[in-house]
C-alpha cells in the first residue's frame, strides 16, 4: 500500500459530507513512480479505512522506517562533524589554581582560518572557597581592524558553578566572517575589580 505524505490531511469531514482534493494532482508523480492509478489508490484507502487495525500496522511500519532513516542521517552528520574536528588548543592542558596563578583567567589566543562552527570546551572543578565573582567561560572571534580592541564576535558565555564537582563547559559559535584570524578568550574569567582574592579550581582541556 502506498501512503503519500499528508494524504489523510487532504480529506476533510464536515458533518456527513466528505470534501476531497484531487490526489492525482497533488501526488501524481508518486502514483507514476509506483505504477498505480488514483482509482487504485482510493480503493486501497477505502479498504484499509474499514480495517483500522491493518492500517495502524502499516503506519507503524512507516513510522519505524522513517525513524531508522532519521537515525542514519543523524549518525552520518555526526561522522562528518568528527572528520572535520581538529585540535587547535596547543597550550598547557591542566591548571590548578592558585598554584598556576592566584587570579589566572587562563587566557587563550588560537589562530584560525576556516569558516564553520567552532567550540571551546573544558572540564572545570571549582571549590567553594574560590573567591571569583561571576566566574564564566567566554570567547570571541577576533581580527585586527585597527581599533583598540579589534573586531570581536562573542560566543554566548557559560557561567561556572562553585559546587566542587567536575563539570564540562562548552561554548559554540559559527564563523562566517572571512577576516577573522583568531579565537580569543578566557577559560576561567571573573568580574573581580581587584587582585586581592584567590581562585581555587582545577581546569583541564
Amino acid at each position: 500500500m502506498i501512503i503519500p505524505g499528508n494524504y489523510i490531511n487532504k480529506h476533510f469531514i464536515w458533518g456527513q459530507k466528505q470534501l476531497r482534493i484531487d490526489s492525482t494532482v497533488l501526488y501524481g508523480w508518486i502514483f507514476e513512480k509506483h505504477g498505480v492509478t488514483r482509482i487504485q489508490f482510493d480503493s486501497s484507502i477505502s479498504y484499509y479505512a474499514k480495517r483500522p487495525d491493518r492500517l495502524n500496522k502499516i503506519y507503524e511500519k512507516v513510522i519505524s522506517s522513517l525513524s531508522k532513516l532519521e537515525s542514519e542521517i543523524k549518525e552520518a552528520e555526526e561522522d562528518r562533524a568528527l572528520k572535520k574536528r581538529v585540535t587547535v588548543w596547543q597550550d598547557k592542558k591542566d591548571y590548578m589554581l592558585p598554584n598556576d596563578g592566584r587570579t589566572n583567567r587562563i587566557s587563550f589566543s588560537v589562530p584560525i582560518s576556516d569558516l564553520g562552527e567552532y567550540t571551546v570546551t573544558a572540564q572545570i572543578k571549582v571549590f567553594r572557597d574560590d573567591e571569583s565573582i561571576a566566574p564564566r567561560m567566554n570567547a570571541f572571534f577576533w581580527y585586527d581592524n585597527e581599533t583598540e580592541e579589534g573586531y570581536r564576535d562573542y560566543f554566548a558565555s557559560a557561567p561556572i558553578k562553585k559546587n566542587e564537582v567536575v563539570n564540562t563547559y562548552t561554548i559554540t559559535n559559527q564563523l562566517r566572517q572571512k577576516n577573522v584570524t583568531h579565537i580569543k578568550g578566557y577559560i576561567y574569567n571573573h568580574s573581580n575589580q581587584d587582585t586581592m582574592f584567590l581562585k581555587h579550581a582545577f581546569i583541564t582541556g
